[in-house]
């Protein structure tokens, strides 16, 4: 074993809490390194729902057709397949329109996919029909309007740990189509505040946004269940009140050895 690795295992089992935000990696750091009582599952969040509630959306009629991915431009997130499926959805006749928000090594690689597609490509922000917008990385405001004025946002990665973005689209109330990993179904119950879905399967992911695009009813139901559900289990008063109890408390108290 060599000495990175032993200084990793000694840090690991010599500090007195661990803190997982999914519940997978809790269960893949206890297997791994044998531990279970020190090891806490405590959410991620991204603050409180009332700042997110004062975020404004745009009612430009085209956002409400407009799909968006945000995150990595890297192999493991399968901007790819997003773009496939965009190009499957145009080729049925549907003038939605696809923003990728991000930066990575994959960007040229992307953005040669999406011409090869012979799909119009453009770096503005605002949607134009049967486009792809490379907006390069956004932050801050900027990031949460468009992901709040963006009628669904998806994500069909192959690896993730904790998707931050996933607890904003919750609490701004958009619907998301993401993969099936045990990261995204702790954020996603599929049918209810969004679909989990086999990213492979270009003609499921293409019916799962055609769905939510064309249908306001299914759209309201799931964007009202993503608040709900972030008000309810994920946001910061929340979280903060989970932290104290399971760790600050005990370690000050002295009850965690």
């Amino acid at each position: 074993m060599g000495d990175a690795k032993k200084a990793e295992i000694e840090v690991i089992k010599g500090v007195d809490v661990l803190i997982c935000t999914s519940r997978s990696f809790k269960k893949f750091i206890s297997k791994k390194y044998g531990i279970d009582r020190k090891i806490f599952y405590i959410p991620n969040t991204v603050g409180s729902y009332t700042f997110f509630k004062k975020i404004k959306k745009n009612e430009n009629p085209q956002w409400s057709k407009t799909i968006l991915f945000l995150g990595r431009l890297s192999r493991e997130k399968r901007v790819d397949r997003v773009v496939e499926i965009f190009s499957y959805l145009i080729r049925g006749g549907h003038d939605y329109s696809l923003i990728i928000a991000g930066d990575g090594e994959e960007k040229d690689w992307i953005k040669k996919m999406i011409i090869e597609k012979g799909l119009k490509i453009s770096r503005k922000k605002e949607p134009l029909p049967a486009t792809v917008h490379m907006v390069g990385m956004i932050t801050g405001e900027t990031k949460w309007n468009i992901l709040k004025s963006s009628r669904l946002m998806i994500c069909l990665s192959d690896y993730e740990v904790s998707p931050l973005i996933g607890y904003e689209a919750l609490a701004l109330g958009v619907p998301i189509i993401a993969s099936s990993l045990d990261q995204w179904k702790e954020l996603v119950d599929d049918g209810i505040n969004g679909f989990i879905v086999d990213g492979d399967d270009i003609e499921l992911v293409a019916r799962k946004i055609a769905l939510i695009i064309e249908s306001n009813t299914v759209y309201r139901k799931i964007s009202l269940e993503n608040i709900k559900k972030y008000k309810s289990k994920y946001d910061s008063k929340i979280i903060a009140k989970m932290r104290y109890g399971l760790v600050y408390a005990p370690l000050l108290n002295g009850d965690l050895k």
